[in-house]
This record gives structure tokens, sequence and C-alpha cells, in this order.
């Protein structure tokens, strides 16, 4: 049972990531988590760290070598967001004219670019990331890549 409460709290992590993204997988393993976390009788057999390696192996990448990985893995983030529309996302799409975002939604593209790169990025800096360029040559600068 302890183990299961020491779970249940970074449930709302996965669960929220299950919500933007629209990987099947990241979706079935918040729910296996959930099941297990939630049925005692199961608990024992799911180890704390079984849902949290798995999805930290995205998140937790390497540092970025190149502007071409940087671009890569800005897009592949913002294609697991569900409210961008595949068809219009580019490097030069504004969030909000483009997009058709709203301030709530660049926030959580903030959060995500942040987790990804595990590189904090202050709010008045985030304000004026608008496109995936944008956000592509901060991060390049934060690692010192220069194409």
């Amino acid at each position: 049972m302890a183990t299961a409460l020491r779970i249940i709290p970074k449930l709302r992590n996965f669960q929220s990531l299950a919500t933007r993204c629209s990987s099947i997988a990241v979706r079935n393993l918040s729910h296996n988590i959930t099941k297990n976390a939630l049925e005692p009788a199961q608990h024992k057999f799911l180890s704390p760290n079984v849902g949290i390696l798995h999805i930290q192996h995205r998140t937790m990448s390497q540092n970025p070598t190149s502007q071409e990985e940087v671009e890569d893995r800005v897009l592949t983030v913002l294609k697991c967001y569900d409210k961008i529309d595949h068809g219009k996302l580019s490097l030069g799409s504004n969030f909000m004219k483009d997009l058709g975002l709203d301030s709530l939604d660049h926030v959580e593209i903030i959060v995500a670019m942040e987790n990804e790169f595990i590189q904090l990025i202050p709010d008045n800096v985030a304000e004026v990331l608008l496109t995936p360029q944008e956000i592509v040559e901060y991060i390049c600068d934060c690692y010192d890549i220069c194409e």
C-alpha cells in the first residue's frame, strides 16, 4: 500500500502528459499506473519507478548537439499537443495568429519545451517566444549551438 501512496501524487503529471500527447502508449501507461496504484492487491507488482523511467526517457534526453536536432525535438513536442493542426505547423508558425492557440496553451508549450530540453525558460523570455523558430533559436543559444 505504501508503494501505491507514493505513486498517486505523480499520477497528475502522467495524466496531464497523456492529455497533451496523442500517444497511445503514454495513455496506456497512465491507465496502468492509475489502475495498479488504486488496487491494493496489485500494488506489490508495481515498482515506483516503472512509469517514471519510461516517460522520462523522452524528456530526459541528452543535450542537443545541432540545430537540426533542436528543430526536430521542438516540432515533435508540438505535434504531441492535440490543439495544434499538423498541417499548419511549421517553424515560422505563430502560436496565436497561425495556430489559434491562447495564452494558456502558450504556457503549456513553454513548459513542455522546458521539460524536453531540461532548460528553465524565464517568464520574460517565454512571453516573446511566439514561434517554434524563436524557441529553436533560444534553445540553441542556451546550449551554445552555432550554425
